[in-house]
């Protein structure tokens, strides 16, 4: 894991292209608030002037300037808002939501309350002490709640903290009602289209493996992404459930 905790960090933040929610209203004077959607261009750097994350492609330094006729820059696309937003901007789709550092914007709590009110083209730099920035440093033992990894709040233990990575253990609790994420092969979708909500117990479990039981709570009307919103309905016994997709007649366009 790379040291992102001790001294000051400050992330450089210009906001290159902005675009408001759904209908596309114009923001008033392009202000940046919560619930926009925004691309952005940011270094990251610690107080000695070490760039640890940034749009760039090259190598930077902390002072570069974020001028796209030089360097390759890539912007970063972003939610300004908490939790998952119920739909996107035409031609985004959630995995294009981007991290810095494997966080949110929302994430980081100096970052998001920093860049508030930030207008289109307006570069602003806000140094940040490590509790408002990417946290204290991990430790194995440590047991923590966080609703990120799975869309729901859990709590986990570190068991294992590599060198850029940090295993995680589930601990669940026997009887806990869940919502399960829908996956798209073997990764969760998380925005938006949870299929049943509050509907699945927590059964059993032990060191390796958690065994759970979903009643759907809901059988018509429900949207399997990335398909039709809408389109399919489900029936259940005491071993399956299984799920009819109508899709709709005509053209159509799917992101994904």
């Amino acid at each position: 894991m790379k040291e992102i905790t001790k001294g000051i960090i400050a992330l450089a933040i210009v906001v290159a292209v902005v675009a408001c929610a759904y209908a596309y209203e114009k923001m008033e004077k392009s202000v940046l608030k919560e619930g926009d959607f925004a691309e952005i261009y940011y270094i990251g750097y610690f107080e000695n002037g070490t760039v640890f994350a940034s749009s760039f492609e090259e190598n930077v330094s902390y002072d570069t300037p974020f001028d796209s006729s030089q360097y390759n820059l890539t912007p970063l696309k972003i939610y300004f808002g908490k939790g998952i937003p119920s739909k996107l901007p035409d031609g985004w789709i959630y995995g294009d939501l981007g991290y810095i550092e494997n966080l949110r914007i929302s994430e980081i709590p100096g970052l998001y309350e920093g860049m508030k009110g930030m207008k289109k083209g307006e570069e602003r730099t806000i140094e940040l002490e490590p509790e408002d920035a990417f946290g204290v440093a991990v430790k194995n033992g440590t047991i923590f709640n966080t609703s990120v990894i799975f869309n729901f709040k859990a709590t986990f233990e570190i068991i294992n903290v590599g060198g850029v990575t940090v295993d995680l253990k589930w601990l669940p609790k026997e009887g806990q009602i869940i919502t399960m994420p829908q996956y798209w092969y073997d990764i969760p979708v998380q925005q938006p289209y949870w299929i049943w909500e509050n509907a699945t117990e927590v059964v059993s479990f032990n060191d390796t493996h958690v065994v759970l039981k979903t009643t759907p709570n809901k059988l018509e009307n429900l949207t399997l992404y990335p398909w039709w919103e809408n389109a399919s309905e489900a029936g259940y016994n005491d071993t399956k459930i299984w799920i009819t997709t109508t899709p709709p007649l005509g053209n159509f366009t799917i992101y994904w």
